[in-house]
């Protein structure tokens, strides 16, 4: 069977949605963990607060 487009957007959704999305999620936990508990000066990355109201 030749899969359409349509179909091959939708096999790739899917597997987004029950894949990709649980792993982002349990990264965004593990990140969030680590960065409350790392001080900030040792933090090499800007937080929400940085990105969301400073300027660069």
């Amino acid at each position: 069977m030749i899969e359409t487009p349509l179909e091959n957007e939708k096999i790739m959704a899917r597997f987004a949605c029950d894949e990709l999305l649980p792993l982002m999620e349990t990264i965004r936990t593990l990140t969030d963990l680590i960065e409350k508990n790392v001080s900030k000066s040792d933090w090499p990355l800007p937080d929400y607060n940085d990105m969301l109201f400073k300027s660069f």
